[in-house]
């Protein structure tokens, strides 16, 4: 196997991304959902860059091994490295869910411990909850875990990655991009839901 440049530089990008995305959400919780006061107002555009990393991460380290690979061999991989986190994360979400109950959080007194446990379990599997499951009162797909939608978005794209576009390295990365509209359009959805709960508030 063909030992391939890795670029540090690609690291770098992804901390400054990482660091960026966190002081985006601190500041949000003291910014009472009013958009002018947010230090960092466009924090959320470096999810949109790690859909657009992870496309072209993904596309450059198996170009040479899709022919080779069964869909099965390439997800035994992520579910190795990333299922246990995710179920680690859904697990954390339930045991804390009980101690956010509050005037922001209205349908969380009220939940009963199996819809909970329910949503837990769903959780376990990055398969998103309807309204039928809202348990924090904010219609989340993931109210326990929240990052789970850019792992659950992700695992679509290289799907569909894999299975249409393995022939065409740049391709995959370009519909990364198309991942990275679609984060944008959703955390525009979320702030204007959240800016909208505290107006009434």
């Amino acid at each position: 196997m063909t030992i391939k440049n890795h670029y540090v530089v690609l690291d770098g990008l992804r901390g400054v991304a990482a660091l960026t995305v966190v002081v985006f959400h601190l500041c949000e919780t003291y910014s009472l959902g009013d958009p002018f006061a947010q230090v960092i107002n466009h924090g959320y555009l470096a999810v949109d860059f790690f859909f657009l990393l992870s496309g072209f991460v993904i596309a450059y380290a198996y170009d040479d091994r899709w022919d080779s690979m069964s869909i099965w061999d390439f997800y035994k991989r992520r579910l190795i490295r990333l299922q246990p986190m995710v179920i680690m994360g859904s697990i954390v979400g339930a045991l804390l869910f009980y101690f956010q109950a509050g005037p922001e959080f209205p349908a969380i007194a009220s939940t009963p411990a199996w819809k909970l446990l329910l949503v837990m379990l769903i959780g376990f599997t990055l398969v998103p909850v309807g309204s039928i499951l809202d348990i924090r009162g904010w219609e989340e797909m993931y109210p326990l875990n929240g990052p789970a939608w850019s792992l659950s978005s992700s695992t679509l794209q290289i799907f569909c990655m894999r299975s249409e576009f393995a022939s065409c390295p740049i391709a995959c990365w370009h519909f990364s991009a198309a991942g990275g509209v679609f984060s944008r359009e959703r955390r525009r959805h979320e702030s204007s839901q959240w800016i909208d709960r505290w107006m009434v508030s």
